[in-house]
């Protein structure tokens, strides 16, 4: 006969189970636009699956954080998301989800639930059967994720799996077996650069590890750093449910944001970063002129743009941290006429993300258009600092870089941001646009009549640092 305590528990999860199917299936009516709705394909066995204990906070709904249902409908993501198994809980794709959603507002993201518990990695092969389940999990990933590929664009790929590959006889051929996976589903879903995850398995003291467990993380650390586009997320100081087997659900949680962590180090293309107009199109109106040209290569690796009527800022957004991280404007130059935009542009901004700074560049106004351009700076400015929280920046930390023509205008910046150089917008023109530091380099335009320094550069004791 079940004792009193076991029924009430037996019950509990019974009604616990019935109210997350409930919640799952609020399913979304209306998508985002192709290219901003971003794809992430959850593989593996039961701790990417998820099998922590659900809370409060893992109902709570993000209107730009969906998961493909059992169903093949969007429907926002609350845990659990994963359909494995009956005991599927909390895993790391919600917590992955919601960290790249707050980094990114101008995106939604959808996660394609498909891990399998238990699943060895022989399973993950076309036509081959989980009997535990009754899964086939590659072919049933690769038909939910081509639905999903429907409505949006596959961005990445989170694998955590290798705890029914540590015995000896299995550990031996995993790293052939793994490395054939990526190159499947990059081929088999015609993503041959796609971002891959690999999670480390758990080290939990109860359950040292064994010499086919230190096979298989000798294999997946090495995997992660010869394969392109890969990457090792460290389970380090995790802890386990009492089953000594699975992550709890904090853990989890925590283990979600370290993917998203390494997957924002592994920096996206450059296609791929946000990019924002720095004006209402009514504010520039239609122009007469040429579109945005690039200029023939003069064999020296620097790509020219002109003709910049349309001005924008790129984003390069460094690593996840706990803190808000400084940011900095980089301003290219060329004279005013045109923008050496990946010289003194992209590749600076790639530079300062190594050392845990927020890059954006400015694609101000050419030819001969200074006035433009410094309208340009001063807005591009300010619209960093209104995005400061979604951006995770200091917005007292935020500073310019200016190269040649890109270093009077730095300079221009950082001396005249009193001048009102034209009328506000929107609210975000209320905000400053004084530089918190100035960084000149080769600067251009600096001296004006007998090399005294320009009228337009006015130097006050209120003047960043530079």
């Amino acid at each position: 006969m079940m004792q009193r305590g076991s029924l009430k528990r037996a019950v509990a999860l019974v009604i616990f189970a019935l109210l997350s199917s409930l919640a799952a299936a609020e399913t979304v009516d209306r998508l985002p636009e192709r290219e901003s709705f971003h794809l992430f394909l959850l593989v593996g066995q039961s701790n990417m699956a998820g099998r922590g204990i659900v809370e409060e906070q893992d109902r709570a709904p993000h209107p730009r954080v969906l998961t493909l249902t059992k169903e093949g409908q969007w429907a926002v993501a609350v845990d659990p998301i994963h359909f494995d198994k009956p005991v599927a809980g909390v895993g790391l794709g919600r917590t992955f989800g919601l960290m790249l959603a707050e980094e990114n507002p101008e995106v939604t993201i959808g996660l394609i639930p498909c891990a399998v518990g238990g699943s060895a990695i022989a399973a993950w092969r076309p036509g081959a059967k989980w009997e535990q389940t009754g899964a086939y999990p590659y072919d049933d990933a690769l038909r939910r994720t081509r639905r999903a590929l429907q409505d949006g664009v596959l961005k990445g790929i989170l694998w955590h799996q290798g705890e029914s590959d540590s015995k000896p006889e299995r550990a031996e051929a995993y790293p052939c077996a793994l490395e054939e996976l990526i190159e499947r589903f990059r081929t088999d879903l015609s993503a041959p650069e796609v971002p891959f995850l690999i999670g480390q398995l758990g080290q939990f003291p109860d359950k040292p590890w064994d010499e086919g467990t230190k096979a298989v993380d000798e294999a997946q650390r090495a995997i992660a750093g010869s394969a392109p586009n890969a990457a090792f997320v460290s389970s380090d100081g995790l802890t386990c449910n009492k089953d000594g087997v699975h992550f709890d659900a904090p853990s989890l949680r925590e283990f979600g944001r370290r993917y998203a962590e390494a997957y924002r180090a592994m920096g996206a293309p450059s296609g791929e970063r946000p990019v924002l107009s720095l004006w209402p199109d009514k504010i520039l109106g239609e122009t007469d002129g040429p579109e945005e040209t690039e200029l023939s290569s003069r064999g020296d690796n620097v790509r020219r743009i002109t003709d910049i009527e349309k001005p924008d800022i790129t984003l390069y957004r460094a690593q996840a941290a706990e803190t808000p991280s400084p940011a900095v404007l980089v301003c290219p130059g060329g004279g005013y006429r045109i923008l050496a935009i990946d010289k003194e542009g992209s590749e600076v901004a790639e530079w300062l993300n190594r050392f845990g700074v927020t890059a954006v560049v400015l694609k101000y106004r050419v030819p001969d258009n200074r006035e433009g351009a410094f309208q340009d700076a001063q807005r591009a400015m300010r619209l960093i600092r209104s995005h400061a929280e979604a951006w995770n920046i200091d917005p007292h930390r935020v500073g310019v870089i200016g190269f040649s023509a890109g270093g009077h205008l730095s300079a221009r910046l950082s001396t005249g941001y009193r001048v009102r150089a034209y009328e506000p917008v929107d609210e975000w023109d209320e905000l400053g646009c004084r530089p918190d530091f100035t960084i000149l380099v080769y600067p251009a335009y600096l001296a004006g009549e007998d090399y005294q320094l320009a009228e337009e550069l006015a130097v006050t004791p209120e003047t960043p640092p530079a």
